[in-house]
């Protein structure tokens, strides 16, 4: 029964072999899942920061674009306002003239 005896014996050291291996690897599982998961941790905080910052870009860019369109609004009112006065200036200009003109068709029908 010697044979048998030292037959358990390998056995058993092969299950505490294992068993060591085992624990270890575990371990090892362990250690790469905490590490996986303070990197996920940290690239989230990484996105978020950055969508954060996207957010407030576009924000900004959007008060940017409406204080523009507001300006081009005012803008294009002063400029409607200009070519309508232009337009009032030239008709009454020439409301002048003909105003001035007849005038002067009348002081030549008196003198005549």
């Amino acid at each position: 029964m010697t044979n048998g005896n030292e037959g358990l014996d390998r056995i058993e050291q092969i299950q505490e072999s294992n068993a060591r291996a085992i624990a270890a690897l575990n371990e090892t599982m362990a250690a790469s899942l905490n590490a996986l998961a303070e990197n996920m941790n940290r690239g989230f905080e990484t996105l978020t920061a950055n969508l954060n910052n996207l957010t407030n870009n576009v924000n900004s860019l959007t008060e940017d674009v409406n204080r523009t369109l507001a300006r081009n609004a005012i803008l294009d009112e002063i400029v409607l306002d200009i070519h309508q006065n232009r337009q009032s200036e030239q008709t009454s200009t020439s409301r002048d003239e003909i105003m001035q003109k007849l005038d002067q068709i009348l002081e030549k029908l008196e003198n005549q």
